[in-house]
C-alpha cells in the first residue's frame, strides 16, 4: 500500500497521534495535553489508508531554527526502518529542514 504524507491540519488528529504513540511507546497519554502539545509544532503524518503509520513533529522559531524532536514509525507497518536522511529528504515537506532523525527502539 502507498504511503500518503499529510501536513498542516490534515497531518493527524490528537486521537490518531496518540494511537500511534501507544503502538510505539505504550503508556497512558492525556488527550487534552497531547492536543495542546500538537498545536505547538509543525506536524507531518504518514498514512497508509486510514491508519497513521508515521509522524514527524518539527519545532520552529519561525525564522532561524527548525528541529525534529521526534519521529515515530508504527512497528507494525511496512514503512522502511530506520528512516535514513535520504528517505527524509525525499519527503517534500521536510526536505528543507536540518535532518536529525532517531527512531526509538520498542
Amino acid at each position: 500500500m502507498q504511503v500518503e504524507y499529510r501536513d498542516g491540519e490534515s497531518a493527524f488528529s490528537p486521537e490518531s497521534f496518540v494511537g500511534l504513540a501507544q503502538r510505539v511507546w505504550p503508556q497512558e497519554y492525556d488527550m487534552a495535553r497531547a492536543g495542546t502539545a500538537l498545536e505547538k509544532t509543525i506536524n507531518i503524518g504518514a498514512w497508509m489508508g486510514e491508519r497513521l503509520v508515521g509522524s514527524v513533529r518539527v519545532l520552529s522559531d519561525g525564522y532561524f531554527f527548525d528541529t525534529v524532536p521526534e519521529l515515530m514509525v508504527d512497528p507494525e507497518s511496512s514503512m522502511p526502518r530506520p528512516m535514513s536522511t535520504s528517505t527524509a529528504a525525499s519527503i517534500p515537506m521536510i526536505s528543507s529542514f536540518p535532518t536529525f532523525i532517531i527512531r526509538p527502539t520498542a
